[in-house]
């Protein structure tokens, strides 16, 4: 997942997704706007719960978007919100 997902301001879900290389997402952004590529999407999965939003310089709804993103998830699997109850 290239989108920021925090569990609170500053403390990444996973940094082994792009929370992890917050330098390298933003390089990757500022590629894309500085060069005017237009209508980017990324396809991502294997989280298990589906997402669609927008990819940003930081990740978060504070930086400039570059991309949209939709992640697939699994109908076999427990997603992010099941796994946190169970």
């Amino acid at each position: 997942m290239m989108m920021g997902f925090e569990l609170s301001r500053g403390r990444a879900f996973n940094t082994g997704q792009w929370d992890g290389f917050r330098a390298e997402r933003e390089e990757l952004m500022r590629h894309i706007l500085d060069r005017k590529i237009g209508n980017v999407v990324r396809l991502s999965g294997d989280i298990h719960t589906f997402f669609a939003g927008q990819v940003t310089t930081s990740g978060r709804s504070d930086g400039v978007p570059a991309a949209v993103e939709f992640i697939g998830g699994s109908i076999s699997s427990l997603g992010i919100p099941e796994g946190f109850s169970s």
